[in-house]
Parts: C-alpha cells; structure tokens; sequence
C-alpha cells in the first residue's frame, strides 16, 4: 500500500510530506533528479539513498530508526538537488 504524500516547494527544494509512515521505501511520482540530490527527513540528520525507476523516485527510509522519528502524524522529506 503505498502511503499518501502531499508536496510542496520552497527556494528550489521540494518537500515530499508523507502521511503514513513508508516502512521500508517512499515511492514518489516526480521527474527525476539530479544525480547528486540529498535526501533527508526533517528533524534527522540522515541522508537516505534513493534509485530512480520506471518514472519514480524510491527513497530508502530503511536507514531510520524510531528514536528518528520526531512526529507521529506526517513525516516530511526534502529533496536537495
């Protein structure tokens, strides 16, 4: 099931804001982004590695625990590119 994501965007970064939270991947409808874009989710440090896909970004959310988790309503991710 994949989880339900609202975007936003602001000075150039997009925000991807996940309203469940991805267990093992974040899978975003998106245009692809340059190679050496960072990937964190807010409130942690942790850069996640993604791949993209058949017309997907898959972020790897696998790398976060849950002393990482700082919210338990939505989890917001920003895409640095």
């Amino acid at each position: 099931m994949q989880p339900y994501v609202c975007y936003t965007t602001k000075d150039g970064v997009l925000y991807a804001i996940a309203i469940e939270f991805p267990q093992d991947e974040l899978i975003l409808n998106i245009p692809k982004p340059a190679d050496d874009a960072k990937v964190v989710m807010l409130g942690c440090d942790k850069v996640l590695p993604w791949r993209y896909e058949n017309g997907k970004m898959i972020i790897d959310t696998t790398p976060l625990k849950y002393n990482d988790l700082k919210s338990t309503a939505a989890w917001t991710f920003e895409i640095r590119q």
